[in-house]
C-alpha cells in the first residue's frame, strides 16, 4: 500500500486525490487501488478536517513535516505557486516521491532549486496540470498524424491576472500545459498583450507554426483547443471529467515506475512562457 499526504487542503484537488484513493466511488472515476491518502495539512486547521472527513483521510496534522517518516510519497496542493517550494523541499530532500500541482511555482528560481534538490537526492518529482492528461487532450494528439503539417492552433482557457493565488500563474497554466501537450515543448518565441482583462499571446514554434494562447478573464469557464493542418482540422472543447483519475494514475504510474513522466526542462516551461506572457504585457 502507497501512502500518500496531501499539504494544501484549501484547494478543491486535495478532495478529489483523496477520494480517488480511498472512497470506494469517488466522484472523479474509478478508485486507484493500492494506494491510500493517510495524512493531510491545510492552513485552516478546521477546514482540513472537514476535508479529512469527506475524503476519509485518518491524519490531519499540525505541521507538514510531521508527514515525514510516515508516508510513501507527497502531494503539494497549496493553491499560492509562492508555497510550494518550501513545502515540497523538505520531502523531496527526504528522498520521498513528490507531485506538486500547478504551478509548480511562481519563481523560476524556487523551480530549480526543487530541482536541483530532486537531482541531488536522486527523488522522483514531477508537476503538471492534471488537464494535461484529459481524455480529449489524449484523443486530439492521437489523431494529429491524419492533419498533415501543424499550421496553427489555438489554446483557451479561464485565467485571473488579478488573482490573490499568484496572478495568471494560478490559472493560466492550464491553458498553457494543455498547448504544450497538443503542439510540444519546442516554444521559440512568445508575444502578448492585455485586451481589458482578457490576454492574447501568440506562441511561435521552431518547427514554424503558432498557437493562439488565450487567457480569458470573463468569458464562460471553458477549455478548448483547435488544431489546423495541412490535411485537415481538429476543434475540441475539453471535458474536465476525467483530468483528477488520470492524473492521479500518472502521478502513482511514476512512484511505481521509477519514471518521471516529464522532465525537468518539461517541469520549467509552463512557468518560462507564463513569464514571457506576463513580462510582455507589461511592456
Amino acid at each position: 500500500m502507497i501512502r500518500i499526504g496531501i499539504i494544501g487542503s484549501e484547494n478543491s484537488h486535495a478532495l478529489k486525490f483523496s477520494e480517488l484513493a480511498n472512497l470506494d466511488r469517488p466522484s472523479s472515476g474509478k478508485r486507484v487501488s493500492g494506494v491510500a491518502v493517510t495524512m493531510l495539512h491545510g492552513d485552516d486547521k478546521e477546514q482540513a478536517l472537514s476535508v479529512a472527513k469527506e475524503g476519509k483521510v485518518p491524519h490531519v496534522v499540525d505541521h507538514p513535516t510531521d508527514m515525514l517518516g510516515e508516508i510513501d510519497a507527497v502531494m503539494i496542493t497549496a493553491r499560492h505557486g509562492d508555497k510550494h517550494a518550501s513545502l515540497a523541499l523538505p520531502f523531496i530532500e527526504a528522498g520521498i516521491p513528490t507531485f506538486v500541482d500547478k504551478p509548480f511555482a511562481i519563481s523560476l528560481d524556487d523551480c530549480q532549486k526543487m530541482i536541483d534538490a530532486a537531482k541531488a537526492k536522486g527523488t522522483l518529482l514531477t508537476s503538471y496540470s492534471t488537464l494535461r492528461y484529459a481524455d480529449h487532450v489524449k484523443e486530439l494528439q492521437d489523431r494529429l498524424d491524419t492533419m498533415g503539417e501543424i499550421v496553427a492552433g489555438v489554446s483557451t482557457g479561464p485565467c485571473d491576472f488579478s488573482s490573490q493565488y499568484g496572478g495568471p500563474f494560478f490559472y493560466g497554466t492550464h491553458a498553457i500545459e494543455t498547448m504544450l501537450a497538443v503542439f510540444g515543448h519546442d516554444v521559440e518565441n512568445v508575444t502578448a498583450r492585455m485586451v481589458g482583462n482578457n490576454c492574447a499571446a501568440t506562441v511561435e514554434y521552431k518547427s514554424g507554426f503558432f498557437v493562439s494562447l488565450n487567457l480569458l478573464h470573463n468569458a464562460a469557464y471553458a477549455f478548448h483547443a483547435v488544431v489546423y493542418g495541412t490535411e485537415g482540422w481538429e476543434s475540441v472543447p475539453i471535458d474536465l471529467s476525467s483530468i483528477y483519475a488520470n492524473g492521479f494514475r500518472v502521478f502513482i504510474d511514476m512512484i511505481r515506475t521509477g519514471k518521471m513522466p516529464l522532465s525537468y526542462e518539461q517541469l520549467l516551461d509552463p512557468i518560462r512562457i507564463l513569464h514571457q506572457v506576463v513580462d510582455a504585457t507589461e511592456k
